[in-house]
């Protein structure tokens, strides 16, 4: 054991409830912008899934239950952190300097990455007036990315809403994996529009496919994906319809063309949507905090400039 970490432990634990106690009725807990940098250092090195709506017993308990070492790094990182500014940069070197190497080790790329996230709330303010500029910043901040626990998507899916399923898959490109894909178009409460926006992102690359075995191997999943939606469906599988569909009314035409021609031949087809799921679905616009981009879930950008609005 540390010969520092109780320390470490009792002068976090009073800072986490002089916060709560400082925020209470008029923030969420952890809210402010350096405390909701901190709390991505409290999830790696507590292992633990946090946002800024958890009460501060969950922090305190898993401070108490996690690793002393992961204390005392913690509470080098906190001491650090919140005096920055008043630092300069020879100065934050020495206090590094004085830590035991296991401490040394993560602080320079925690500190970076807090105080690039400081800058990024810099250039927010600055470009609040402009809406074009704001979402540039949106696109590229690192405080759009959402921290994925364990990075599985799956996982954090099945803690989402039919609503953010709809936000997040329905133009999620197939070449950043199939596994979210495959799982959502099995859930019961997986909307009509969501299942009709990722059969029709990639059916009319398969269509023209008749057997598994005729389809080159790396793509044999997207293959299976759509089958299984057109099955799933014609099943009735699909009961909920409140979304409106992201596809446009061509995709679905030129599908319907290329099944045609199919028959014509006399072909087999692998797969055939029932011809109610081949239109635009008009329902209502889902209702979610996040969206995606390149594999990647993003707070939307409504949900990203009020989360930094201070």
């Amino acid at each position: 054991m540390l010969s520092n970490a109780p320390t470490a432990r009792d002068a976090l634990t009073v800072q986490i409830e002089m916060h709560a106690v400082l925020s209470h009725g008029h923030t969420k807990l952890f809210a402010t912008l350096d405390w909701r940098r901190l709390l991505g250092a409290f999830a790696r090195e507590l292992n633990m899934s946090v946002d800024s709506s958890a009460a501060a017993n969950t922090f305190i308990t898993a401070l108490r239950l996690g690793s002393d070492m992961a204390a005392v790094r913690l509470k080098a990182l906190s001491d650090l952190y919140f005096h920055l500014d008043a630092l300069t940069e020879p100065e934050v070197a020495e206090r590094i300097a004085c830590q035991p190497a296991e401490i040394q080790a993560k602080l320079p790329t925690w500190l970076k990455e807090m105080q690039d996230e400081r800058n990024t709330r810099a250039a927010i303010q600055t470009a609040w007036e402009s809406e074009d500029k704001l979402m540039a910043i949106w696109l590229s901040a690192k405080s759009a990315r959402v921290d994925i626990p364990g990075k599985n998507l799956v996982n954090w899916l099945a803690q989402q809403t039919p609503d953010t399923w709809h936000a997040v898959l329905s133009n999620w490109n197939y070449d950043f994996g199939i596994q979210p894909l495959r799982w959502v178009v099995w859930q019961p409460q997986c909307d009509q529009a969501t299942a009709a926006d990722i059969f029709f992102a990639d059916a009319l690359n398969w269509v023209g496919y008749p057997t598994l075995e005729s389809v080159p191997r790396a793509y044999r999943k997207a293959w299976l994906l759509c089958k299984a939606i057109a099955r799933n469906w014609s099943r009735g599988r699909y009961k909920s319809a409140e979304l409106n569909s992201r596809h446009d009314l061509e995709t679905v035409k030129r599908y319907q063309r290329a099944v045609a021609s199919i028959v014509a031949d006399g072909g087999r087809l692998p797969f055939k949507m029932p011809d109610e799921a081949c239109r635009i679905f008009e329902g209502r616009r889902s209702v979610s905090h996040y969206t995606s981009m390149d594999g990647e879930i993003l707070y939307s950008f409504d949900a990203w400039k009020e989360r930094n609005r201070e």
